[in-house]
């Protein structure tokens, strides 16, 4: 799902048009966080420093949060990259301290020591006296923990207590060894629990801003699989985080004038923010050519484009557009929010769902469980179940979490057709030469019994066990269920109707959209049974 980056010579070229523009610094303050972090991102951070001083601080935050906390793949929990950190701050200090010290002024000082902890020991100098040993930022010393980058650190240490000594006292302060009170003359870091936090406070805003956590999206993905059919059938409200997140999407939405608080509180005045240039026509084209973003996208998945037409939810919401403008506010951040989720919690193929294909797959899942619903339970009429969904909590997140579980067999009778497979007596005969295909089937498969879900590494380890059967198995079929038996099931397009069959393998896949859908892969699993592995 990676793009390859692209060459410095084209993102220097990119930054020379940009810088070019007079409406530049207005185009980037006014730019949506994470279309920021994109543009950064392609840019390369070492050649940003004239797109950084146009943004706020805001901006700056959400990109430092998303280059320094990172997981290894959707749903596992993000950690703090220390030397992500110090690159940007040897960037800012480039620039200017005072920058530095204004950017890190935002992002607080417990971001600062959680940082600096990976690099120094700090030390309280009244309890341990001056040394040589420790170069002083009073009422600190401090001493390197690695020797790795220490001319660096005193440099950037010195220019924050240049110009603010109490933010870097604060800093230290986090970092401090305290004597123990267990052990004597024993110290220990007072600071176990800054990364908690550190990551507490970052949840918090990111919450507040309407994302979701990996960890949480994980949780909300896997019990949408675990749960009953009827279990999802009979939910009426939101889940708390569900609720949590989306009222800090509507508070978002919703003009600050219009709302009163509860106490009857007069209302809130609108923030400030900066005004759009009005024509941004040649900032916009640039962004879009280079792929920074995708010409509508957003606006069209959300509103309907073409490729949506098709849906059955798509039309019922155009339907909702004319009659209840508030309901489909609401619809709408349901989907920005799956999509999220989708994004932080689902890998796919190892990887991390761009905006507009989550988007694309929070729709078709929604659509699945609706239509599930209007087509083949039937339990009321169909205005009834419509207006269920559309109109009423939990509305689009239970269609999307219908939608989710009735896909979520579908890795299992892939598993089930390799075990089948792989203990008829022909594959077992063909198979004695091969005793590391042997090895690999009894850990993919015992993974996937373990795990009941194809989920991370459990589902890595069923696509290398069919990867190492392509010598056996028609190396198309094959692609086709790598696709079904991804953590995210999908339709292979070599699986359509109108699809040709090629000299070359098709990997192209769209994501399930209808009962018809669902109902031609298990069709097609079942058809493989005793055929999968011709003798």
């Amino acid at each position: 799902m990676n793009k390859r980056a692209p060459a410095r010579a084209t993102r220097k070229h990119l930054i020379a048009q940009l810088t070019a523009q007079p409406m530049l610094p207005a185009y980037i303050e006014a730019m949506p966080s994470p279309v920021f972090t994109r543009l950064i991102q392609y840019v390369g951070k070492e050649d940003a420093q004239e797109l950084l001083a146009c943004a706020t601080d805001a901006q700056v935050q959400d990109l430092i949060e998303s280059d320094t906390w990172q997981n290894a793949a959707p749903g596992q929990e993000e950690k703090f990259k220390p030397s992500q950190f110090l690159e940007w701050l040897q960037i800012w200090q480039d620039m200017s301290p005072r920058f530095l010290v204004a950017k890190l002024q935002a992002l607080g000082s417990d971001t600062l020591a959680l940082a600096l902890d990976r690099y120094v020991v700090v030390v309280d100098l009244e309890e341990v006296g001056v040394s040589d040993h420790v170069d002083t930022f009073y009422p600190y010393g401090v001493m390197p923990r690695v020797d790795d980058n220490w001319e660096q650190i005193l440099g950037l240490l010195s220019d924050i207590a240049d110009e603010d000594p109490e933010f870097l006292e604060e800093a230290l302060a986090q970092c401090c060894m305290r004597r123990s009170l267990l052990v004597d003359k024993t110290y220990i870091a007072g600071n176990d629990t800054l990364e908690h936090s550190v990551d507490g406070r970052r949840d918090r805003h990111r919450r507040d801003q309407g994302y979701i956590t990996p960890v949480d999206a994980a949780s909300f993905l896997g019990d949408a699989k675990r749960k009953s059919l009827e279990q999802l059938m009979i939910e009426v409200s939101y889940d708390p985080l569900t609720a949590l997140h989306l009222a800090a999407m509507q508070r978002r939405t919703v003009p600050e004038m219009e709302r009163v608080e509860e106490d009857n509180a007069e209302p809130a005045t609108v923030p400030e923010t900066a005004d759009m240039p009005s024509d941004t026509r040649e900032l916009d084209d640039l962004l879009v050519q280079h792929h920074i973003v995708e010409e509508g996208s957003v606006t069209a998945l959300l509103t309907g484009g073409a490729e949506q037409d098709t849906l059955y939810l798509r039309r019922q919401m155009r339907v909702l557009a004319l009659n209840n403008p508030a309901a489909l506010q609401s619809r709408q951040n349901e989907i920005l929010y799956l999509a999220n989720v989708l994004m932080e919690g689902m890998p796919v193929q190892g990887g991390r769902l761009s905006d507009s294909l989550a988007l694309q797959g929070a729709w078709a899942l929604c659509n699945l469980g609706l239509e599930t619903c209007v087509f083949e339970e039937a339990w009321v009429s169909e205005t009834e179940i419509l207006n269920a969904f559309l109109c009423e909590e939990p509305g689009l997140i239970k269609a999307f979490r219908l939608g989710l579980h009735l896909i979520s067999d579908l890795p299992g009778r892939v598993a089930r057709l390799l075990e089948a497979e792989l203990a008829s007596p022909q594959c077992k005969r063909r198979l004695r030469d091969y005793p590391w295909v042997q090895e690999q089937a009894t850990y993919a498969l015992t993974k996937f019994a373990l795990g009941r879900e194809v989920e991370g590494d459990a589902g890595d380890a069923l696509n290398a066990l069919l990867d190492s059967l392509l010598f056996l198995a028609d190396n198309t079929v094959c692609q086709q269920l790598r696709v079904i038996a991804d953590a995210l099931p999908r339709f292979p397009r070599s699986l359509e109707a109108d699809a040709v069959p090629g000299v070359h393998v098709d990997a192209r896949w769209r994501f399930i959209e209808t009962p018809a859908d669902v109902q031609r892969l298990q069709h097609f699993i079942q058809a493989l049974e005793g055929r999968l592995i011709p003798d």
